[in-house]
């Protein structure tokens, strides 16, 4: 089996929701390897985080056990397009570090990034959770891919709400943003429809 990934913020050395990826890690670890112990991350994470200011990027590898930590510094990736991509067959209800499937789909895609549907309805980007602004609140796709921490923060505070979201109703929406632990609500950049190529 594949390896698992937790992904990080680590912001000025203050780690955001750090309970909800410590309760997704401790999850994931006990349905797929039947583990009952339960890993703090603020224990781990206590001698390795950086001295330094700034962002930056934890990726925690784990099984059983945590195997590796990878600390760098994080810059957003630029998108200037997306292309709508059809992957019904997908699953990645866990956050596992083979990203195989997603690398396959981005090969071939004419545009930075694809938007992924499942039978026609939006799920994710191939890194990031997705947002629609219809001009009055924000939504997010009622079956993403993965379940992602940020995602979970705003639905938790009532900030966004879920949504099934077919192709066909895109035209309904004004801007759309990504937003992952490297990219919260608050900075991540808003993209406009008119940057789907084929839509």
């Amino acid at each position: 089996m594949s390896l698992l990934l937790e992904t990080l913020q680590i912001l000025d050395g203050k780690i955001p929701h750090l309970l909800l990826h410590q309760k997704r890690l401790n999850q994931s670890r006990k349905i797929l390897f039947g583990c009952s112990d339960e890993i703090s991350l603020s224990e781990v994470l206590k001698d390795h985080l950086p001295y330094e200011m700034g962002n930056y990027k934890c990726r925690i590898c784990y099984g059983e056990k945590i195997e590796k930590i990878e600390f760098s510094h994080y810059s957003p990736k630029k998108i200037e397009s997306f292309y709508l991509v059809d992957a019904p067959k997908i699953d990645y209800q866990f956050k596992y570090a083979n990203r195989e499937i997603f690398d396959s789909l981005l090969a071939y895609c004419p545009a930075d990034e694809i938007l992924i549907l499942q039978n026609g309805y939006l799920s994710d980007v191939s890194f990031a959770n997705l947002l629609f602004f219809d001009n009055s609140a924000w939504f997010t796709p009622k079956n993403p891919l993965l379940k992602g921490i940020q995602r979970q923060h705003l639905l938790e505070n009532g900030k966004i709400s879920e949504l099934e979201i077919h192709q066909n109703d895109l035209k309904n929406f004004s801007e759309f943003k990504l937003i992952n632990a490297m990219l919260p609500f608050e900075v991540a950049p808003s993209y406009t429809l008119d940057q789907i190529i084929n839509l």
